[in-house]
Formats: structure tokens, sequence, C-alpha cells
């Protein structure tokens, strides 16, 4: 089946009624919290509200940003590294590519493919982005994980939040602890944070793998597969 015939291949999918389900759930299972906490309610205002600026902390247009942020950077890497620059054509990125975090990875590749430098024409590198792209990608989503960890440390005292739930659990019990866990995600979190920023970086990815040789006018995901041996290559 042509892939554009599957309604869900590309927008996804989307039911109103499991929606409407995970909406009552949320306000049903934290009724029946605020209920069995009592004159502790105040513990389930502090929990809540503390999630819910969390979560809005980052918005899905800021990580999409930075996705696509992040593989500019890499590009300039990788066109920086094969024309052998000293210092990057574009300060802002980064100063110089030996300093680079991922300097070593692409100096590797260089190293490892000399026929691709021979050329240095537009094609060997976006070569180049394709043979580095996972593990750009991974060297990216650590740093991703480290920020969000780091400014998530900064806008909640994890310590407080940690005796929150356990003075909620002392009294509701972990069972009920763990239903309104699993309503918030259920209600509040659709997509995931690594979700939104590796999605930004696959549509960059694409449109270098549509752009054209320069020498024979293949696009250059032709390129990639006529220069397959095998399928495990």
């Amino acid at each position: 089946m042509n892939i554009f015939k599957g309604k869900d291949r590309i927008c996804g999918t989307f039911s109103l009624e499991r929606l409407k389900a995970a909406d009552r759930t949320f306000w049903l299972v934290a009724k029946e919290v605020d209920n069995a906490l009592g004159d502790m309610n105040h513990l389930l205002n502090n929990y809540l509200a503390n999630i819910m600026h969390q979560i809005n902390t980052y918005t899905v247009s800021e990580v999409a940003e930075q996705g696509l942020d992040d593989y500019t950077e890499f590009v300039c890497l990788c066109n920086d590294v094969a024309n052998e620059k000293k210092m990057a054509r574009n300060k802002n990125v980064y100063q110089s590519p030996k300093f680079h975090g991922f300097y070593p990875e692409v100096k590797h590749y260089r190293d490892k493919h000399p026929e691709q430098c021979e050329k240095r024409n537009i094609s060997s590198v976006l070569l180049w982005i394709n043979g580095l792209f996972c593990k750009f990608t991974d060297y990216a989503m650590k740093y991703l994980f480290h920020k969000t960890n780091t400014q998530t440390s900064k806008n909640i005292d994890l310590e407080s939040m940690d005796e929150c739930y356990q003075q909620m659990a002392n009294i509701v019990g972990e069972n009920l602890m763990e239903r309104l866990n699993n309503a918030i995600v259920e209600r509040f979190i659709k997509v995931s944070l690594s979700d939104i920023y590796l999605q930004s970086t696959i549509n960059n990815y694409i449109d270098y793998l549509t752009q054209q040789d320069d020498l024979t006018s293949k696009y250059i995901f032709r390129v990639i597969l006529d220069g397959m041996k095998n399928r495990g290559e």
C-alpha cells in the first residue's frame, strides 16, 4: 500500500474517546487523592503545580528548534573538518572544530573514508552527514538529557518533591499515588521531549538526503544506495 494511503503513517492517530477517557480518569483519580488527603490536601496542590509547571518549562517549538540548531552545528562541523578549517566559519556555533566535543568522531570518519575526502565537494560532505548522523544524534541526545535534568533541578526542589510524594503516599497509599502519576502522564504528556527533538533532526536529515549530487545530479539517497555493496552494509 502507498504509504500516504495509510492515514496514520504520517499524521498518526487521534481518538476523541481516548482523550476524554484520559481527561476523566485524571480528574477522578485526582479527586480521589484529594478526598483521601482531607485537611492535608495542600500537598496535592504543591505536587500538581510543580509537575504542571515543569511540563511547560520546555515547549514543543523550543525543543524542535534546539534539534534544528544542533543539526546545523553538526553540518557546520562536518564542513569545517572536510575543508580543514582551523577556525569555525560560524563562530556563533563554536570557535574551533578541534575543540568541539564531537570533533574526534568526525576526524575518525574522515581518516576512515579518505576516498570521500579527495573529492571535497558538496556530495562528499553530505555522505559524511549520512555516515555520522546516528552517532551525532546519540551525542546530542545525551546533552539534551543533561540540560533537561539540570534545568529540572533548578526549577524544582527534588528533595521537597520526594518528601511531598512520600507524605501523600503515607496517607493515601502507594497504589493510589501510582494511579495518579499514570493519569498525569496519560493526560498531559502526549509526546516526549526526546521524540520531539529527534523528529526535528530527522526532518533536517531528510533535507540533505533529497539534495542532488553536484557531479551526477543524483539524489544523495541514490548515491548512498548505489554505493552499498550488499544488504548488510
